[in-house]
């Protein structure tokens, strides 16, 4: 966790303020990589029993597997086995790069030692990587989520 400066930043603000430093970006990156590492050998790794992927029906052993309902959830369990799996393969290479964009994030250090006392605008302007796919923060206009009702509206 980012430590915490009970005297405020840049001297004479009240509050505390968060102190992220290198060291701590090390233990961020670290982190993360034994997070993704969890994902790929928890949920991603060939396995003799159980399996989230499109064999999961085979894991269904019913007393009757020829009774058409029987047959109709281990077809559904194979579907949703098969959109798991493909969900976490998703989930997995995009944790990669978040982890590479870190990395290469971490070159920020060499400008500033507390990234508390940097800008939301030149971190995104020196590391754009680290932004989301379509580059930017905001909701694209016109949409991006549901429109709060109009004011003296009634649902």
């Amino acid at each position: 966790m980012p430590e915490t400066n009970p005297n405020g930043a840049g001297g004479g603000g009240g509050g505390e303020t968060i102190i992220f430093d290198s060291a701590t970006f090390d233990r961020l990156i670290k982190f993360m990589t034994e997070c993704k590492r969890e994902l790929d050998s928890t949920f991603l790794k060939a396995t003799a029993d159980l399996r989230l992927d499109n064999t999961l029906g085979e894991a269904i052993k019913p007393g009757s597997p020829t009774w058409p309902v029987v047959q109709a959830v281990k077809s559904q369990a194979n579907t949703f086995g098969g959109d798991v799996r493909a969900r976490l393969v998703k989930l997995s290479n995009e944790w990669d790069q978040y982890i590479k964009a870190l990395i290469e994030a971490k070159a920020i250090f060499e400008e500033s030692d507390n990234l508390a006392t940097l800008s939301a605008n030149e971190l995104i302007t020196d590391f754009p990587s680290l932004l989301p796919t379509g580059g930017s923060l905001l909701p694209p206009p016109g949409g991006g989520g549901a429109s709060p009702p109009p004011p003296n509206s009634t649902p």
